[in-house]
């Protein structure tokens, strides 16, 4: 009988430090700091914690998903750097997702969806998704005001601060990194290794203007 599949998510880009592990649409094992600075003195303690699901044994492993953006600059960069290194070591394949992406797999497709990212900065990261539509409208950035007028839209964001009656707050885990995986595989959409910015790190310009990603 051939080894199962293990799939290994890593999650950096906001306030959560978090790893799991899951195998045939399961979550197996999850292990999360809540921690919006610092992650790169924990990170490597967690994916420990989780990989005695396959005993350690990286051959079991057959993918790993991390988010590469949009969000923490510092916090992408130990992601991305991380499963890059485990899986270059490893011989195994890597899956970027954006937390767009993961928002609009989790959530009900038949509504018009408004996923807002934390910034840390004046502005919040903002995707907009059609109903039954995968591909996002726009990626812009916008200040909360601007955000409200989308009425058709349900808003989901991982900003606790935004969190109201009309606003659903639902933070980023990786946890959330497997299961949107699992949904995202099965459809054509794009997967890259590859940082996802809306804005360099100096940047002093308008928080409307619409920035392209690299």
């Amino acid at each position: 009988m051939s080894a199962i599949p293990y799939v290994l998510a890593i999650e950096t880009s906001g306030d959560w430090c978090s790893v799991a592990v899951g195998a045939e649409g399961e979550v197996l094992k999850e292990a999360s700091l809540h921690m919006p600075y610092g992650q790169a003195a924990h990170i490597l303690k967690l994916v420990e914690e989780v990989s005695v699901v396959f005993d350690k044994d990286w051959h079991q492993v057959s993918k790993i998903v991390v988010n590469r953006g949009p969000g923490s600059f510092t916090g992408i960069r130990v992601g991305l750097s991380v499963a890059e290194g485990f899986a270059y070591a490893g011989k195994i394949p890597l899956v970027g997702v954006t937390g767009f992406q993961v928002y609009r797999a989790l959530f009900d497709k038949e509504q018009d969806l408004c996923v807002v990212l934390d910034s840390r900065r004046d502005g919040h990261f903002v995707a907009c998704f059609e109903k039954n539509q995968w591909a996002v409208k726009e990626h812009v950035i916008m200040r909360w005001e601007e955000v409200q007028k989308q009425k058709r839209s349900t808003i989901l964001t991982n900003v606790h601060a935004l969190k109201d009656d009309d606003v659903l707050y639902k933070p980023l885990t990786a946890e959330m990194l497997l299961k949107a995986y699992r949904v995202l595989a099965g459809h054509v959409c794009e997967f890259s290794d590859k940082p996802f910015y809306l804005k360099s790190p100096d940047i002093h310009e308008s928080c409307t203007t619409k920035r392209t990603a690299y």
